[in-house]
């Protein structure tokens, strides 16, 4: 199973991440592959998107699911999917 990228349909060239990785292996495996995953995104680098003008606090979605806030293992990914730059944390 090829490893989801997250990038935009425009680039021409995507950078897997190690997280890409351990995604594609848990959707594939069972549960050693799932605690990979679980260590491997402990170990990320995570940007998390803030409110436009807010100092620290987290942009929060409401979906049909719930309430979630967004992190992404690039600022490349970040940029992609919000459209442009924004103001971010960085987890790590």
């Amino acid at each position: 199973m090829a490893a989801r990228t997250g990038c935009a349909p425009s680039r021409q060239q995507c950078h897997v991440t190690p997280l890409d990785i351990a995604a594609a292996r848990m959707a594939a495996g069972g549960e050693a592959e799932a605690r990979a995953f679980y260590a491997t995104l402990r170990a990320a680098e995570l940007s998390v998107v803030l409110e436009d003008g807010a100092d620290e606090t987290l942009k929060v979605l409401e979906t049909s699911d719930g309430m979630l806030a967004l992190a992404f293992d690039t600022e490349l990914r970040m940029a992609d999917f919000l459209g442009g730059p924004a103001a971010f944390l960085q987890l790590s």
